[in-house]
């Protein structure tokens, strides 16, 4: 049963107190122990004549990348080469464009130095699909990855079409720099993304998935970080190298820092930057540009809408930072504009290591809406503490290592359908919802 209270002390160790010693600072930074013909791969943004994929590989290799359709056809690709001089391992931006829909195409990858050939199957994305499998995920710890490659294995055997990323994909900075409110040298957040890459099953999978992401404050390498990170325009270069999501993708419009946004499956997707603009001080949380773009996303849409943010939009009162309470009026101004529209909206968001649906009031939209949270596939699990009732409009809550699905989903110019299941270690449903976001429909 899950406890609706937890501990100082649990809370403290949850926050990363009790597991830190400079060594073990040390040791997420060391990785010469990986064998140098290691290649790491990661589909990102992806639509259906074009997609990116980022590959890792060690500077001592001199690697030659080819691209082709299995029936031997060779695909029209270009291939970036980032060294961004931070590490032993380089980056390797693959844009393949002019694809065929529903084909499958192979990366293939010759290490000379090695003698080694590594190949991965990939394909785009299906746009007119009339009813995507969605995995919706944030949070994965390489310092609480027990359960990795157990939840790497049910996402595999979900068969997602894409997935769904916001925030905390690499914890750049460590225990004590975030006890220490500090944050991490560029060269040791680089270090850790390259160590997550090689650590993680995820990045080895044979057959790739679209992912489509955004940034929170461990991405940034700081905790809890602002505006005003001191190293924000490097981390912005870091994370876009190994998670990139432009407009050289057909599709993708890019907005003020790392937002973005696409349509899709007849509904748009808009990833909020909930950290280049964040002011506590001055209770600003998108900023000024990014709330002018991220509206006109708003009132240009023309159908359903899902807006995604790292950070939760509402205030639960559990401590977690969220666009509500950081910077209400902001908020209330937005959400006033999402009102106006005559699509409906779903909220989807991260970070606070549990996962939820939650009910909205009739009053901020007009009709039934929800935010769903999903955090985290593995790092610290907040267990119960995040635990509310069904009386404050929390209709499902799991605090332990999962993942969320969105499959039989159907989207309409007035309707937002699907069911929502919660994966977790031990079961494949945790929780499965019927989500029915009409502007018509009444709960």
């Amino acid at each position: 049963m899950l406890n609706h209270k937890i501990s100082r002390r649990n809370l403290l160790k949850a926050a990363g107190f009790f597991t830190i010693t400079p060594w073990q600072a040390q040791k997420d930074l060391d990785l010469s122990s990986y064998p140098k013909h290691s290649v790491r791969f990661l589909q990102s943004v992806t639509s259906n004549d074009s997609t990116l994929i980022t590959v890792l590989a060690h500077r001592n290799s001199e690697i030659r990348i080819s691209v082709r359709l299995l029936v031997s056809e060779i695909a029209e690709f270009r291939v970036e080469k980032i060294d961004m001089g931070l590490g032993d391992y380089l980056l390797y931006q693959v844009l393949v464009t002019e694809m065929k829909p529903t084909e499958q195409y192979r990366l293939e990858i010759f290490d000379k130095t090695h003698g080694k050939y590594h190949s991965r199957n990939f394909k785009s994305l299906d746009l007119s699909n009339p009813s995507p499998k969605i995995a919706f995920m944030t949070c994965s710890s390489h310092r609480g990855a027990g359960p990795q490659k157990l939840m790497f294995e049910k996402l595999r055997k979900e068969k997602p079409d894409l997935i769904l990323f916001p925030g905390d994909l690499v914890y750049g900075n460590s225990s004590l720099d975030t006890v220490l409110g500090r944050p991490a040298k560029p060269s040791e957040a680089y270090a850790i993304y390259c160590k997550t890459f090689l650590d993680l099953d995820f990045y080895s999978e044979d057959n790739l998935v679209p992912v489509f992401s955004s940034w929170d404050d461990h991405d940034l390498a700081f905790n809890n970080c602002e505006h005003n990170h001191p190293n924000l325009s490097i981390m912005a270069q870091l994370f876009r190298s190994f998670y990139p999501a432009d407009g050289r993708v057909s599709g993708i419009e890019t907005g003020p820092g790392i937002s973005y946004s696409f349509a899709a499956f007849g509904a748009r997707f808009t990833f909020l930057d909930v950290r280049t603009y964040l002011d506590k001080e001055r209770k600003v949380f998108l900023g000024a540009e990014q709330f002018h773009w991220a509206t006109k996303k708003v009132k240009d849409t023309q159908g359903p809408h899902f807006i995604v943010s790292a950070l939760q939009f509402w205030n639960y009162g559990k401590l977690a930072e969220n666009y509500q309470s950081l910077a209400p009026a902001e908020f209330d101004r937005f959400l006033s504009l999402v009102k106006s529209s005559p699509f409906p909206t779903v909220f989807l968001s991260g970070d606070v290591h549990y996962s939820q649906v939650q009910k909205l009031s009739e009053a901020d939209l007009s009709y039934q809406s929800y935010e769903i949270s999903s955090s985290a596939i593995f790092s610290l699990s907040a267990r119960g503490y995040g635990l509310r009732t069904k009386e404050k409009g929390q209709l499902h809550y799991y605090g332990y290592p999962n993942f969320l699905i969105f499959e039989n989903v159907s989207l309409n110019d007035k309707k937002v359908e699907a069911k929502v299941r919660c994966v977790s270690e031990a079961k494949d449903s945790e929780f499965n919802f019927p989500l029915l976001v009409s502007k018509k429909f009444k709960n």
